[in-house]
């Protein structure tokens, strides 16, 4: 998947950072009774992973230890250095004002299963009748979710569920009862 890749501006090596993308599925439909009762499933699935450069500003050397530029150095407070300790250590350069670069490259991950079903029925004439299940269940994670604390991973997940039964009847030639769940 990756053979068409470009590097990105910003990625720390000449090669472009893999990726792969994979988007599969399958459907299956028709007659249980002729013209009586029908069927249809669907399922379509997601995979992908993705290698992303990331840029991050992380406290340099001389702020870790107090030393701020134009101010005379500072004590560290005790409790203040766990905070400090949650950013990773620069890898880049220093940008002067207590702030240096950190580069980095981590996997975007998407997993996503969506499934369908739904069943026709005509039970006359005037009446009928359908059920539908749909699913939906997703789960991504960032490698940089925006936080404070940079490269924290941001985790989402989804789950939805949904279920339809609808009767209809034909009451005349121009009126229809609906009934919907």
């Amino acid at each position: 998947n990756s053979v068409f890749n470009a590097r990105n501006f910003f990625d720390a090596t000449k090669d472009p950072l893999p990726s792969r993308s994979n988007q599969f599925g399958a459907s299956l439909g028709g007659p249980v009774r002729k013209e009586k009762l029908f069927f249809f499933i669907n399922y379509e699935g997601l995979r992908r992973a993705q290698n992303q450069s990331l840029l991050a500003y992380v406290p340099d050397s001389n702020m870790r230890q107090g030393i701020l530029p134009g101010i005379a150095p500072i004590t560290i407070h005790p409790l203040i250095k766990p905070i400090l300790d949650l950013y990773p250590l620069p890898n880049g350069r220093t940008l002067g004002n207590g702030a240096a670069e950190y580069r980095t490259s981590a996997d975007a991950l998407a997993r996503e299963d969506y499934f369908l079903g739904r069943v026709d029925w005509i039970i006359s004439p005037k009446d009928s009748l359908f059920a539908r299940y749909i699913s939906d269940r997703g789960d991504s994670v960032q490698p940089y979710s925006g936080s404070l604390i940079p490269l924290w991973p941001g985790q989402n997940q989804t789950a939805n569920q949904y279920f339809t039964l609808e009767e209809k009847r034909v009451i005349s030639q121009s009126l229809i009862n609906a009934l919907r769940f």
